[in-house]
């Protein structure tokens, strides 16, 4: 019976660190973190920077894969990618949370619907990339890849909800 409940112990304890190491680390950097926790209560403002964070991460990306001198490519490709993946997952829930409380963000998801646009092409040519590093990182571009398409399908779905709301003028407008 001991045993049984110092093993229920170690059980209870061990959950909470499997969860943090799922949950991997932050994608932000403090000061981007910062940012986004100033903008708390300006929707349009916090899904551009959303925007400009997840174009940062395809920026180095690309960076990345012009430099030839870079060790480790493949593993920094796949957190790189990573990263960008949880931004986008970040950027869907934001829109869904804005719209579902009936913001005006059709500004914001325009710039939303634009960098999908330009993140999926740019993810297109990476997953059909044949170089050597290519099948390290395959998985978490496909996933990347998956979320994006979501995503752009669910901003697109927005704007047309939020162009019939304002019709309606059932949106709520950001004090500027």
């Amino acid at each position: 019976m001991k045993y049984f409940l110092h093993c229920l112990v170690l059980l209870a304890l061990a959950v909470p660190l499997v969860a943090q190491h799922r949950m991997g680390r932050d994608p932000l950097a403090p000061a981007e973190a910062d940012k986004l926790r100033d903008t708390a209560m300006q929707p349009n403002l916090r899904l551009k920077l959303y925007v400009e964070f997840a174009r940062a991460r395809m920026t180095s990306i690309d960076q990345l894969l012009a430099d030839p001198k870079v060790k480790n490519k493949s593993e920094q490709l796949h957190d790189l990618l990573e990263d960008f993946s949880t931004l986008i997952d970040e950027i869907a829930d934001n829109v869904e949370m804005f719209h579902d409380q009936h913001w005006d963000i059709r500004k914001s998801l325009k710039l939303v619907i634009e960098g999908d646009s330009e993140f999926q092409l740019k993810l297109r040519t990476l997953a059909e990339s044949t170089s050597a590093d290519a099948e390290a990182y395959k998985f978490v571009v496909k996933d990347a890849l998956e979320s994006l398409n979501t995503n752009a399908d669910d901003a697109r779905h927005a704007m047309q909800e939020q162009n019939a709301l304002a019709k309606d003028k059932k949106l709520k407008k950001e004090e500027d």
